[in-house]
């Protein structure tokens, strides 16, 4: 019975580590080396498109999305050897909870360094767009997270 615990909680703990892990190329599965909002699957240039950008913001905006994307594949990397090295932990007959514990944290940490480049990002795209195409960005991008929420929703349903 207590296996059959351990092996329940190293399941679902799998699991919780690696839905940020599928979800990091984006809903779209586009490619995500491809211009400004990357791996929205094609949307990006609708978005773009509703903006009104100029060469020059296109540009810019590219440019600091290159510079972003570099440095989240470093941290994305991180989070599957930290999962993967979790996950190894826990399905060792006997585990270390200080090497688990450690583990976890690690993970968070660099969770937490990933909502740092997510606002740095939304800081740099509004330092290049007028405050009107800013406020549509961020109507077109909440748009976007509430059909992404309902797709998810829909599929729990089924």
């Amino acid at each position: 019975m207590k296996r059959t615990n351990q092996l329940m909680l190293a399941v679902a703990m799998c699991t919780m580590l690696g839905m940020p892990l599928a979800h990091a190329e984006g809903p779209g599965g586009g490619d995500p080396t491809k211009g400004f909002m990357k791996g929205m699957g094609g949307r990006e240039d609708k978005v773009l498109e509703q903006l009104g950008l100029t060469p020059e913001q296109k540009t810019a905006l590219n440019a600091n999305r290159d510079q972003q994307m570099g440095e989240i594949k470093g941290l994305l990397k991180g989070m599957m050897d930290l999962s993967e090295q979790l996950n190894d932990e826990l399905m060792k007959e006997k585990m270390d909870m200080t090497k688990v514990n450690q583990l976890n944290n690690d993970l968070k940490a660099i969770q937490g360094k990933m909502a740092d480049k997510r606002i740095s990002f939304i800081m740099d795209v509004r330092k290049n767009l007028t405050p009107e195409q800013f406020a549509k960005f961020i109507k077109l991008t909440e748009e976007r997270r509430k059909e992404r929420m309902q797709r998810r929703s829909e599929k729990m349903e089924k």
